[in-house]
């Protein structure tokens, strides 16, 4: 007799939910019915339409594709109502789910949540463990409710932040534990086979969404908070601080051991090394970027810029 497929509906549109998608079509007892991903959109210069990473995943499956310009749109609940799901699995798919439509599947929407809940809800918790200092994080895969990332927990799994890791880096490595999570859990729940626990909604935290605001320097903040910042934006938007009137931009930063060379924002170069004062100690620029120009490293910038050293970033 032929065991039952499980009829899934995956929502997802970044890079992030790649892993994960690839992950619930390696399951054999999990029928991928569909993918839920934002419209495209215009970008570049030329304001050509551009897929989202789930939507090109979805297509090398030859998987169905659906594109509501809003979750909550008609046609959506539609959708959901006629497909007959077990369940949905989201992960930042970019957009609240609205309660009419959790209730749809027979198991409901399970939502693949990058931090160790209820610590970090909300739209950024790689970046901001990043800027807290945490030196762990994980993914949680939860049951969803109508309030944001607030549903009883079905498994978490942890890895350490390490003291390089920047958000690109730890993104990465937390998609692949978001893959592995749904590989390990979700028939077990499907089953009734795992339980469920609700959050301690009283040590919730909460973290909005990036704005670029946000990646301004202060050079008055300590090295550390610095350090943290600088790696919080790494890849985007990018820390900045502002040089000659321009924006530059700052990817990789270390404390060095040199006596303090003036106040905060102060630039110099000691020896082959782009040097700058914080709130506390001095800083190793690794990697920096001015406008319209490629990346290039702190003695790659100290070659080009030795005759105006020292200067302050403001």
């Amino acid at each position: 007799m032929e065991k039952r497929k499980y009829k899934v509906l995956f929502a997802g549109t970044p890079d992030f939910a790649v892993p994960i998608l690839s992950a619930l079509v390696r399951i054999q007892s999990i029928d991928v019915v569909g993918v839920l991903t934002q419209p495209d959109k215009p970008a570049g210069r030329g304001y050509h339409l551009i897929e989202s990473p789930i939507k090109r995943l979805a297509r090398r499956y030859k998987l169905p594709i659906y594109q509501p310009l809003t979750v909550t749109d008609p046609s959506s609940i539609e959708l959901l109502s006629g497909l007959s799901l077990d369940v949905v699995v989201l992960a930042a798919y970019g957009e609240l789910i609205p309660k009419k439509l959790l209730s749809l599947p027979r198991c409901g929407w399970l939502n693949v949540h990058a931090s160790l809940l209820p610590r970090l809800r909300g739209a950024s918790p790689i970046q901001h463990a990043l800027l807290e200092g945490y030196t762990e994080t994980g993914i949680t895969l939860m049951k969803m409710v109508e309030k944001l990332d607030a549903g009883p927990v079905i498994a978490k799994s942890v890895i350490l932040v390490d003291k390089d890791d920047t958000a690109g880096s730890l993104h990465d490595k937390l998609a692949l534990l978001g893959a592995k999570c749904i590989e390990e859990y979700l028939i077990a729940y499907l089953t009734d086979r795992r339980p469920i626990t609700e959050q301690d909604h009283e040590q919730a935290t909460y973290c909005k969404k990036i704005r670029s605001s946000d990646a301004r320097i202060d050079w008055h903040a300590s090295a550390d908070e610095i350090n943290r910042l600088v790696r919080a934006m790494n890849p985007a938007p990018g820390a900045f601080t502002q040089f000659n009137g321009n924006q530059v931009k700052i990817f990789a930063i270390e404390t060095f051991q040199h006596e303090v060379i003036g106040p905060p924002g102060t630039v110099g170069g000691v020896g082959a090394h782009l040097v700058v004062s914080s709130g506390t100690r001095p800083l190793h620029i690794l990697s920096l970027q001015l406008p319209g120009k490629k990346k290039v490293t702190g003695a790659e910038f100290i070659n080009g810029h030795r005759n105006i050293l020292p200067f302050s970033f403001v």
